[in-house]
């Protein structure tokens, strides 16, 4: 699960003053790939899956929350740390002036914005924990409600 968490803190650097839903795709070294899709407004993001089997992120003010898909009406704050989290919040701190390539302590994240959107394309994050590629297809910048960005009470979204 420590796979899922540091995605989080990247794409909250994104999130100042920024209201966006995409579509994303994770694929991992393996081949094997996850879907979902993303919300983002100013400090608050929504990260779910599509499966039922997995579950969804939140990140509301400075905490997270994760929520099993399959049972929505429970939610669990986030503690976990790990080398990568801690790098990752490093970029936070550089936003808006984001580099494309970050390589340190045996973590390189590799930062494409798509021509289209603004977003980002694309996410490479390569260590020794993880190797995947999140992609991000279908941005739309639009007006978000705060209801969808709650974990208590979950309020289901359909991604338009």
């Amino acid at each position: 699960m420590k796979k899922f968490f540091f995605l989080i803190f990247l794409l909250w650097s994104s999130a100042e003053a920024l209201e966006i839903q995409c579509k994303f795709e994770e694929v991992y070294s393996d081949g094997s790939t996850q879907q979902g899709y993303l919300l983002i407004k100013n400090k608050k993001l929504r990260y779910e899956y599509d499966k039922r089997e997995l579950f969804t992120i939140f990140r509301d003010s400075s905490d997270y929350f994760i929520v099993a898909n399959y049972d929505k009406k429970n939610y669990r704050k986030i503690k976990e740390q790990n080398i990568v989290l801690s790098k990752i919040v490093q970029l936070i701190d550089e936003y808006p002036n984001l580099k494309n390539t970050y390589e340190e302590d045996s973590i390189k994240l590799l930062l494409e914005k798509s021509d289209i959107s603004g977003f980002y394309k694309r996410i490479s994050i390569q260590s020794s924990e993880v190797n995947l590629s999140i992609f991000f297809n279908d941005c739309n910048y639009l007006s978000i409600s705060d209801e969808f960005l709650k974990y208590n009470p979950l309020v289901e979204y359909n991604y338009k």
